[in-house]
């Protein structure tokens, strides 16, 4: 998590540190491009630190399910839409497939925060040009939320520690990119306040599929 840390903070003081020394010969044009790059690194930053809070809390059992009422193509709109800029700039094309009429009772920024990671890592491993379905059904009085991708995949070894943020092998996307382990970790952690679970099936070269098995 240092490490983690260190990488984006230093890449804002490095930034900064420019700006300060030569912001009297700068265009606006070179003064807009530093400040978008240091948006992006402080929001990544913010990201990191709110997951680990969120990881904390929940894993030393400070956090309760809100439980509301609510429609789940709601929820799944509402994931998709937060990851539709990382969807954009590798131009992976987001599929939904969810019955208007489906509902589901528990905490809506939970459950929120699980889909999107799993939306979010199917990105990450996918590569530009593909697309990643997520479906939503009613099974044996659970629904079930699905995230398929038809990226890199993961081998076994890879699958034993996903959820487990010590022994998890980090991974880099399929743009190089980075992450700590911690979202999927805390997804999981969220889906078991809600007595639910999260299935995984994969292959290496052929993708990833993520279930969220929740009660009705």
């Amino acid at each position: 998590l240092g490490h983690d840390l260190r990488g984006p903070m230093g890449a804002i003081v490095g930034l900064l540190e420019i700006v300060n020394e030569d912001f009297e010969t700068m265009s606006s044009d070179e003064v807009k491009d530093i400040v978008g790059s240091v948006y992006e690194s402080a929001s990544n930053t913010q990201r990191l630190i709110h997951t680990l809070l969120d990881w904390s809390r929940v894993t030393e059992g400070r956090m309760t399910p809100d439980r509301v009422q609510f429609p789940v193509h709601k929820l799944v709109r509402d994931s998709i839409l937060d990851c539709r800029d990382q969807a954009e700039a590798k131009t992976i094309h987001l599929q939904q497939e969810v019955p208007l009429n489906m509902v589901l009772t528990g905490d809506y920024a939970m459950l929120n925060t699980s889909l999107r990671n799993l939306i979010s890592n199917a990105i990450k491993f996918s590569f530009p040009d593909a697309s990643i379905e997520v479906k939503a059904m009613q099974k044996s009085g659970r629904i079930n939320i699905s995230v398929t991708d038809h990226g890199q995949g993961m081998d076994e070894a890879t699958l034993e520690t996903l959820f487990n943020p010590s022994k998890v092998k980090k991974k880099v996307g399929t743009a190089g990119e980075k992450g700590t382990g911690l979202g999927l970790s805390l997804s999981y952690e969220f889906i078991k306040l809600h007595q639910g679970d999260i299935k995984v099936e994969s292959e290496v070269g052929s993708g990833s599929n993520f279930t969220l098995q929740l009660p009705l």
